[in-house]
Parts: C-alpha cells; sequence; structure tokens
C-alpha cells in the first residue's frame, strides 16, 4: 500500500496535479458520444414476453429520466429490436445518477453502478413476480454495461432477482468489465481487459447466452497489458465510494472546510505521513491495490507522460462512441446492427 500510494503521489508529480486530477475522473467516465436517439415506441403490453432491461452510458441518463424514453447508444438496438418483434417487447432504460465523480450533485463510478444494478434488479424482481411468464434480456453500454455485466453475473451465479433460466440474452456495448478470456467477444480481438479489470467469477451458468462487443482501440473496454498507469487509475478509480458507510464517505462528510478535515484525519487518527498511508489503507480497496501491484513497476516518468498522451488521442478519437459505425463482421454490419439481430434471435429461439 505504502508502495501504492508513493506511484499516484509521483503520478500527480510528474503530470501536475490538475492534469493528474482530470486523467482520474475521466478515465472511468466514459463520456457517450452516442448516436441521435429515435422517437419513443408505442407503448408495450403489460406483461410483455420480454422484458429488456437497458443501462445507459454515463451522462445518457439520470434519476428522473422516463424509463420508457429511448435514449443513447442502446437507443440504436432497442427500437430495432423491438419493431422486429411488434408488441413482444418492452424495453425498459434504468434511471439512474449516471456519473464518474461526486461533483453537481453527481456519485463516485462505483456508487453510480451500484445504483444502476439495484434499478435494474428491482424493476427485474417486480416484472418476474408479476408476469409470471416474461423472459428477461439485458444489455449495457458503457459504464452501463458494468452494470449489466454485473447483474447478469449475479443471476449466472444464482445470486440475482430471477432464475438463470429466465435470461435469454445479455449483450454489453465496450464493457469496462470486460475478461481478456471465456467470453464472447464480436468482431476483432481486442488487446487486454477492460479498464476496471475483469469481473470476478465470470457470467456462471449464463456465459453461453452473453456477447461482447469492444473495438480494439477503445481503452474502456480493451486496456492493453502496456497501459500500466491507465489500468491502475482506472480500476482504483472504479472501487471508491462515497457511500454514508464507507471509509471514504464518512472522511467527506466531515470535510466542508479544511479545518473540519484536519479534525476528521486526527479522529482517524491520523496525525503524521504513517498513519495518513494507514488511513488510505482503509479508504483504498485492498482487493484493488492487490489487483494493480503487480504492475507498479513500470511507473516511470516516461511511461506515465507516454500514457497520458495515447489516452489523450484515444478521447479524441471518438472511437468509444463508434459502435453504430464500427464494422464487426464480414457482412459489414456494424456493432450496434449485429447486436440487435443476435439478440432477435435468442428470444426468438
Amino acid at each position: 500500500m505504502r508502495t501504492a500510494l508513493r506511484v499516484l503521489l509521483r503520478l500527480c508529480a510528474v503530470t501536475g496535479g490538475s492534469v493528474a486530477a482530470v486523467l482520474l475522473w475521466s478515465l472511468i467516465s466514459g463520456a457517450s458520444a452516442s448516436a441521435a436517439t429515435p422517437p419513443s415506441s408505442p407503448p408495450a403490453p403489460a406483461c410483455p414476453d420480454v422484458q429488456v432491461i437497458a443501462v445507459p452510458g454515463t451522462g445518457e441518463t439520470n434519476q428522473a429520466a422516463d424509463p420508457h424514453h429511448p435514449v443513447g447508444m442502446l437507443a440504436q438496438v432497442s427500437q430495432p429490436l423491438q419493431k422486429s418483434l411488434p408488441g413482444r417487447v418492452d424495453t425498459w432504460y434504468v434511471p439512474y445518477v449516471a456519473t464518474a465523480a461526486p461533483m453537481g450533485g453527481g456519485a463516485t463510478y462505483a456508487d453510480s453502478k451500484a445504483q444502476a444494478v439495484s434499478i435494474a434488479t428491482t424493476k427485474m424482481a417486480h416484472t418476474a413476480a408479476t408476469c409470471t411468464h416474461t423472459r428477461f434480456a439485458l444489455t449495457g453500454y458503457s459504464q452501463g454495461a458494468a452494470a449489466a455485466g454485473d447483474l447478469a453475473a449475479q443471476i449466472g451465479h444464482a445470486h440475482g432477482p430471477i432464475p438463470a433460466t429466465k435470461l435469454v440474452a445479455v449483450g454489453l456495448i465496450s464493457d469496462p468489465n470486460r475478461a481478456a478470456t471465456g467470453e464472447t467477444l464480436v468482431g476483432a480481438p481486442a488487446p487486454g481487459t477492460g479498464l476496471a479489470g475483469a469481473r470476478p467469477g465470470g457470467f456462471g451458468t449464463v456465459t453461453n447466452r452473453v456477447v461482447t462487443l469492444c473495438a480494439p482501440t477503445d481503452l474502456f473496454c480493451a486496456t492493453p497489458p502496456s497501459s500500466t498507469g491507465t489500468a491502475i487509475v482506472g480500476r482504483t478509480m472504479s472501487t471508491l465510494s462515497t457511500a454514508p458507510d464507507s471509509p471514504l464517505g464518512q472522511l467527506l462528510r466531515a470535510t466542508s472546510s479544511p479545518q473540519a478535515a484536519i479534525q476528521a484525519l486526527q479522529q482517524l487518527g491520523v496525525h503524521d505521513l504513517p498513519t495518513l498511508i494507514t488511513t488510505l489503507q482503509r479508504v483504498l480497496s485492498p482487493a484493488t491495490m492487490a489487483q494493480v501491484g503487480d504492475l507498479l513497476h513500470a511507473f516511470t516518468p516516461d511511461a506515465v507522460h507516454a500514457q497520458i498522451s495515447a489516452y489523450a488521442s484515444f478521447m479524441a478519437s471518438g472511437v468509444h462512441g463508434s459502435y453504430t459505425s464500427f464494422i464487426v463482421d464480414g457482412q459489414g454490419h456494424t456493432g450496434t446492427q449485429w447486436l440487435t439481430q443476435w439478440m432477435h434471435n435468442q428470444l426468438t429461439t
């Protein structure tokens, strides 16, 4: 942990505090550059044959959003899907905070994703109890793919709101928790894993009903092993929570002023650098630090600058929002077109 802290401080020193701060928050935000949203679809039946739970990406929705109004990248999948199966499919877009930083009323990435999983779980459980013959499909984009994937994994390991047999399709676009192996990747091979690290345990019994789309140069779902700094920041930030019962949440609630911050640290027993490091051990997940411990040796100034430059180029490329044009097969289908057809096939077989 001491080594990890020194490395993170070194990153700030090498790049400049403001640059490092922007990198920390933007790495996980996945600012979603999605295609224009089509008009709303007609109302679905009260108990549809299939309930599609769609989890939009960062910035594509909010807690007050209409869950039946198509939004963002996933509208390019769900709308054609509903048209191909008239009267049989209802799509419910999870209305959650969809942020990556606790600024301006937002939440951290970890807290935002957890909220999405919770809301989707509640909706799925309610529909399953009300509509006993309804089957389910999950889809998500970016942060939403991480949430949808987590819920699918819970179901696949018998910890979800429905039996695994009722989940017929899971389509993930740019999943920050994509694994390097054990998943069905559509399109060209993608390097490494997702920015937040592979999902422990995989998808269990629903693995054969999960597909993932990831452009090879989309760092959010394809972080190469060489992008050490990006991976460390991404995996660390993906676990930070400001929930009231979390150590960081308790600290932040007490830091309305510099004096309050000092008092809060003192109450935690922090009087010098060694005890500060010990305190941070309770804020930064030990599991996260264990994941990235073997990568710390690559944190040299040259490597940091190279990875920041590569990240800036990635953000400028727009590849993260390109799945409506990204070709994934020899027939010229784009990612969203392919996923629509695959989900149609899953729902009709």
